[in-house]
């Protein structure tokens, strides 16, 4: 993981965990904005699996949860799958998560967000893309969480009242840094 920000995104910033996902996406990606969901290859992923998340945004715009790993459900102390976003992170989706993510569907970017450790928080690394459905439509964002603190964090809705993650979106397909219009 890297602190430093850089207006070309670069794979090796990533922590390792986020550069094997990186990695499968892209490469499945090819010249394209984004990939399909089915093309994503859970064996080509299997180390991440325990810290990945995917959530689909539904017709009606809400985001619920499809996939999450082991280290996902430990962190939130159940099972999210099938859940909507908003009940698993509370009052801050809307306001701050559901921004980044709408961001990264609509514009085709890549986010990647850090926090360092603190008092009152963890450190936690986040890589988020963007997936399409079987009709090319942007329909899925597709994330690895790496926590970085010796467990996973017990995270609750009042988590992200506290956890501050520095974000930064970069434009698929040249990976320039994003400056305008760019949500918190």
């Amino acid at each position: 993981m890297s602190d430093t920000v850089n207006d070309q995104f670069r794979e090796e910033q990533l922590s390792e965990m986020l550069r094997i996902a990186f990695r499968h996406w892209n490469e499945v990606r090819g010249d394209r904005v984004m990939p399909e969901r089915r093309e994503i290859d859970p064996l080509e992923l299997r180390r991440t699996l325990t810290r990945t998340w995917l959530y689909e945004r539904e017709d009606d715009m809400t985001y619920r949860c499809r996939l999450a790993g082991e280290e996902i459900n430990s962190a939130y102390g159940r099972p999210i799958q099938s859940r909507l976003a908003r009940d698993v992170i509370g009052p801050k989706f809307d306001a701050v998560v559901r921004l980044r993510w709408d961001y990264a569907l609509d514009r085709g970017a890549v986010y990647h967000g850090f926090s360092k450790s603190s008092a009152v928080g963890p450190t936690i690394e986040r890589l988020c893309v963007p997936l399409a459905d079987s009709d090319g439509t942007p329909r899925f964002v597709f994330g690895v969480s790496q926590y970085f603190d010796s467990a996973a964090p017990k995270l609750d809705q009042n988590s992200f009242n506290f956890i501050s993650l520095d974000v930064n979106f970069y434009e698929i397909p040249t990976f320039q840094r994003l400056f305008e219009d760019v949500p918190a």
